[in-house]
């Protein structure tokens, strides 16, 4: 009866999706779950790692308050803050090895030279100094750096994501603090307006409660190092 029927006709599926990349699979697992499934971060660093240039987090345990030290962590947690009096920008970061996890601060003259790199996953190389105070174990960072590999996936823009293609530009994120005046705001208005080009902006203002208002600025820029330098003090999350 009804075989006279026309068939339905079924549209077929698009397989043609965007795969993540392993940092942002393991970055997802490690927000979901607390905790890595795949993999580590720490993976393909490896050889770096056993090359002993870096000390294990566990091993600062031993050292004394003010003692130097080297480590290289993955990013687990970052707090991005303004100081109170100059409203400066600033970080306190979790770092983990495959040992211990490290509170590290990162003042405003270290934070602005990896921030627009501060990403879940990433790696850190720190030198720091160690701040024992109060039975804690922290830390100030005196320099700070992304770890990269010849052959890892530590390089920062434009990552492959495993299809052959490229993943957008990361936004070049801008923080002002709560004490920010229009003046201010039309200062890095006229800076980006004047370096148009492909890379995303987002400006995120800090309340007085510690938290953020994402503003709308709808503009794309050349992110040259003359810019960087120019947007050093805004340079945040």
């Amino acid at each position: 009866m009804f075989g006279d029927l026309p068939q339905p006709t079924i549209a077929p599926r698009n397989l043609d999706y965007v795969r993540w990349t392993e940092r942002e699979k393991m970055s997802f697992e490690k927000e979901l779950l607390g905790f890595y499934v795949t993999g580590h971060p720490l993976d393909a660093y490896a050889s770096v790692l056993a090359a002993g240039k870096y000390q294990q987090i566990s091993s600062l345990g031993e050292l004394a308050d003010r003692s130097t030290f080297t480590i290289a962590g993955a990013i687990a947690q970052v707090d991005r803050k303004f100081t109170k009096k100059e409203g400066k920008p600033f970080a306190v970061v979790f770092l983990e090895d495959l040992t211990a996890t490290l509170e590290v601060m990162l003042w405003n003259e270290v934070y602005t030279t990896v921030a627009d790199a501060l990403v879940l996953g990433r790696v850190l190389a720190v030198q720091g100094t160690l701040d024992r105070r109060d039975d804690s174990l922290r830390a100030v960072a005196q320099r700070a750096r992304i770890l990269t590999t010849k052959n890892g996936p530590a390089s920062l823009p434009n990552e492959s994501n495993g299809n052959g293609h490229s993943e957008p530009e990361r936004p070049v994120v801008l923080s002002f603090s709560p004490t920010a005046t229009g003046e201010e705001l039309r200062q890095v208005q006229t800076l980006l307006a004047a370096s148009p080009g492909t890379r995303p902006v987002r400006l995120m203002l800090c309340r007085a409660d510690g938290g953020f208002v994402q503003l709308d600025a709808n503009l794309r820029i050349d992110f040259t190092p003359e810019l960087r330098d120019k947007l050093g003090p805004w340079l945040g999350k």
